[in-house]
């Protein structure tokens, strides 16, 4: 079933799905016209932004750059697919990172890019020692 559900997500990202009227708005509205249908996601970035994210970041080629809250990583893979940086995207959804892990590997960048399940939350266990703390 989680299978069927991945498929199903997969295509209607990537505008495939049987709703091409949503697809074309979000392209119009929110992505933009440019924006490749392979990378396709639910954020409304566009391409100029990316572009600008990379440079300010200096991304590139032996650097490494970390998506997290990945999603799908639509446009993560794109800034790596560009830079030739390598990806590490972090997603608290099973779905979402086996979604990007599959959709690295359709683009031929799965030693590019690896993707997994977790989140940042702090643990209040004990409190934390200071520096200078004794």
């Amino acid at each position: 079933m989680e299978q069927n559900l991945v498929s199903r997500l997969r295509r209607r990202v990537r505008g495939d799905a049987e709703e091409p009227t949503l697809r074309r708005l979000w392209r119009e509205h929110a992505s933009g016209a440019d924006f490749p249908d392979e990378f396709a996601n639910i954020s409304f970035v566009t391409i100029p932004q990316l572009k600008l994210i990379a440079s300010e970041l200096r991304v590139g080629p032996g650097k490494t750059l970390v998506d997290l809250g990945c999603g799908m990583a639509g446009p993560a893979l794109w800034v790596a697919r560009e830079t030739g940086a390598r990806l590490v995207g972090v997603d608290f959804s099973a779905v979402a990172v086996g979604l990007a892990t599959s959709r690295a590997a359709d683009l031929g960048m799965s030693g590019q890019a690896l993707f997994v399940t977790g989140t940042f939350a702090i643990r209040a266990s004990r409190p934390r020692r200071r520096r200078g703390d004794e």
